[in-house]
């Protein structure tokens, strides 16, 4: 009948309705913690752990939307739960209803691509913050993840200067006076300042084998140096640093926390050796492509040459490479004299 047809026409209207979606409900999440401040009298309800586990999934699916508009929805969503309701011992990992690896690396990736500074910064923010929350342990681990697995070669060298920012805490904690701040160093990066709460040095992955480990797959990959030199000269600068740190540890205690005869040996032939044959290819290259841009000049003058534009600055960046190797060695030789 035609009641009937009526009927079944809108019954297919109502189906065509979107259903509550994980982003519907992420968008409703937003406007009631952000927009409408409702946010300060829930901990009163429910506890900070319960909270912070119940918002992830809605800041993750914001931040993974293709819409500058939702990712910054997110961003702002996860930017008031880390600073009002972040769990004191870190979150639950019973309750935290997305997996911490895939929030980092949706932030990282974020971090690497989006176009402005600020952005980048708020990105990192939160991204440290979030770190920061669990114990040392996990910490590593998350690192460690990051960067052997990014693909990108910024993103890489910024979580190696957190380590750094880690190796200084974790060092004040076991080498120096209980009224001094940590050692005034070289500037090792810009991070260098991120120290976390609660760190027992003793138990930490940072000051151990694991960071030589972790270091040495950065130093040993056989890529192009030339597309990994961020995370190269911050990989080295971090070596570099922990041996500063364990050549202060031994004058105090008469012997170093981890880095003993065998490690700096491995250090030596293993590490540094194959990356100073790396650079010297890499030089090689980057001086043929200056020989083609001299000889392009010659032919063809004031011709738009795609070399002559990053040559100069290819050769000043690669030679960081050298200067750090140089600097190593001779700490490495000063460790082990003043070992004997």
């Amino acid at each position: 009948t035609a009641a009937c047809q009526h009927e079944h026409e809108e019954e297919e209207q109502r189906s065509d309705i979107p259903k509550w979606s994980e982003l519907g409900v992420s968008h409703y999440a937003y406007l009631l913690v952000v927009s409408q401040h409702s946010l300060y009298t829930l901990p009163a309800v429910f506890s900070p752990s319960y909270l912070f586990g119940l918002f992830l999934p809605s800041c993750f699916y914001l931040l993974n939307h293709g819409s500058p508009v939702c990712q910054q929805k997110g961003l702002a969503l996860l930017e008031l739960i880390q600073v009002q309701i972040a769990p004191e011992s870190g979150p639950s990992p019973a309750l935290l209803r997305v997996p911490v690896s895939t929030v980092l690396d949706t932030l990282t990736r974020l971090m690497a691509s989006s176009p402005a500074q600020d952005q980048r910064t708020r990105y990192f923010t939160v991204f440290k913050r979030f770190i920061g929350m669990f114990k040392a342990e996990r910490r590593f681990d998350f690192m460690e993840h990051i960067i052997t697995e990014t693909r990108s070669d910024a993103v890489a060298s910024v979580v190696l200067d957190m380590i750094r920012g880690e190796l200084t805490a974790a060092y004040a904690k076991i080498s120096l006076p209980k009224n001094k701040a940590s050692p005034h160093m070289d500037n090792f990066g810009p991070f260098s300042n991120y120290v976390p709460s609660s760190i027992a040095a003793e138990e930490s992955p940072f000051v151990s084998p694991r960071l030589l480990d972790l270091l040495e797959a950065i130093l040993t990959r056989q890529e192009d140096l030339e597309d990994v030199l961020d995370a190269t000269v911050s990989a080295l600068n971090t070596l570099r640093m922990a041996i500063l740190m364990e050549q202060r540890y031994a004058k105090q205690h008469g012997k170093p926390f981890y880095l003993n005869t065998k490690a700096r040996h491995r250090i030596s032939q293993q590490w540094l050796e194959p990356l100073a044959k790396r650079f010297d290819v890499a030089m090689v290259i980057v001086e043929q492509d200056k020989s083609k841009q001299g000889a392009n000049q010659s032919v063809v003058s004031n011709a738009m040459d795609p070399l002559a534009s990053d040559v100069s600055v290819r050769i000043s960046r690669l030679s960081i490479i050298a200067e750090v190797l140089g600097r190593i060695r001779e700490l490495l030789q000063n460790f082990s004299d003043n070992q004997q």
